[in-house]
C-alpha cells in the first residue's frame, strides 16, 4: 500500500521533573492499494518509547472491516473468506465465489429445486430464512437464471451487492441467529438460579 496523503497530531510532551520529553498522538494515513486501485484509511496511535519491534498501533477506518460472521460449518467459513479476500481484486470473481458459498449452504441444508430461486424457496418453507427474502429477490433476472454451480458469466456489478447481501442473509439467518439464539439462553440459565435464591 503506497501512502498518498497523511496528517498527524503527534505532539511533544514535557512534564516539570520529567528527566526527559517524548513524541505521542494520533495520526491518520489515506492509502492507494497496489492491487485494486482503491482507498484505503487507517488511524495510527503514534508513542516515541514504543518497542522497536512493535511499532504504531492501527485501527482501519476505511473500508469498513466485514463483520465475522459466527456459526459457519468449516466449508462454508473457507468458501466465505476466500469470496472476501478476492472482493477489492475482482468484482465478477467475487460474485462467482459469492454464488458457490449459497451452493454449500443448499448441499448442507439440503435445499431442493434447479434453480437459485427455487432452492431459496425451499429454504424459505422450512422456516429457515423469512420468504420475505424471497420475494426481494425475485424480480433480478439473472439471480433467476443461476442454476446449481452456476459460472456467473453474466453477473453485472450492478448484481452483485444484491448477491452479496442475500447470501449474508442468508448465513446470518442459517447460523449465526441460532448460534446467538444459544449464547442467550444459555446466560438466562446462568442468572435464573441466582435470582430464585434472591428472591428467597
Amino acid at each position: 500500500m503506497r501512502i498518498v496523503a497523511s496528517y498527524s497530531e503527534v505532539v511533544t510532551h514535557s512534564h516539570v521533573g520529567a528527566p526527559f520529553d517524548w513524541d505521542e498522538g494520533p495520526f491518520w494515513e489515506l492509502g492507494r492499494c497496489s492491487a485494486c486501485g482503491g482507498i484505503v484509511l487507517r488511524k495510527g496511535y503514534w508513542h516515541e518509547y514504543l518497542p522497536e519491534d512493535s511499532g504504531p498501533e492501527y485501527k482501519w477506518l476505511y473500508p469498513a472491516r466485514p463483520r465475522k460472521l459466527i456459526g459457519l460449518p468449516k466449508a462454508i467459513a473457507n468458501a466465505y473468506s476466500a469470496a472476501i479476500k478476492v472482493k477489492p481484486i475482482d468484482s465478477i470473481a467475487f460474485g462467482v465465489l459469492l454464488g458457490r458459498v449459497f451452493d454449500l449452504v443448499c448441499i448442507d441444508q439440503q435445499a431442493e429445486g434447479g434453480g437459485f430461486l427455487e432452492r431459496l424457496q425451499d429454504i424459505a418453507a422450512k422456516g429457515i430464512i423469512p420468504p420475505r427474502l424471497v420475494e426481494m429477490v425475485a424480480g433480478v433476472r439473472i439471480l433467476g437464471e443461476m442454476g446449481p454451480q452456476a459460472d456467473l458469466g453474466r453477473l453485472t456489478t450492478a448484481e452483485i451487492p444484491i448477491l452479496e447481501g442475500l447470501v449474508n442473509a442468508v448465513l446470518e439467518y442459517t447460523y449465526a441467529a441460532s448460534v446467538m439464539v444459544a449464547i442467550v439462553q444459555k446466560r438466562l440459565d446462568e442468572i435464573r438460579p441466582k435470582q430464585g435464591q434472591a428472591a428467597r
